[in-house]
């Protein structure tokens, strides 16, 4: 398969290499190309047909590039504007999760201050605690008393 290409290549090379030789008298000849728009003095050009055919190949080639390009370089487009909005979505997704953290901070800060009002009840519960532990050898005492006797 790789020597048919090879030989099928030199082939369409030779017929080129042919097909200019034949005609290199009609691509020495001289075009004179004029343009007259009628608004200003009309334009001569005046060139070589193989350069009239370059420029016109060249043109057509750039033409053909930029055609084929079109769809890649839209392509790109919209996967940058696909991009951009990820991110947007990202930032905007980070900012909840920070508005809910920051939500959730401020309801714990609000129940703080309730638990620091219990607080100062604290030191009366541990009186209470401690009035109830004296209180408890009272009750016992009565009791070791009628085991006693």
């Amino acid at each position: 398969m790789r020597w048919f290409k090879f030989l099928m290549t030199v082939v369409v090379l030779a017929i080129i290499i042919a097909f200019i030789k034949q005609n290199m008298g009609h691509f020495q000849s001289q075009a004179n190309l004029g343009m007259n728009l009628g608004i200003l003095e009309p334009l001569e050009w005046a060139n070589k047909i193989y350069e009239v055919y370059l420029i016109s190949g060249g043109l057509g080639f750039l033409i053909g590039l930029g055609i084929m390009f079109k769809p890649y370089f839209r392509q790109r487009r919209l996967a940058k504007e696909a991009w951009k909005k990820v991110q947007e979505l990202e930032k905007h997704q980070v900012s909840l999760r920070k508005d809910r953290h920051d939500r959730k901070d401020r309801k714990h800060k609000k129940d703080e201050p309730d638990r620091k009002q219990q607080e100062p009840s604290a030191p009366d519960s541990e009186a209470k605690g401690k009035s109830d532990a004296e209180e408890k050898p009272q009750e016992a005492s009565p009791a070791a008393d009628s085991s006693a006797s």
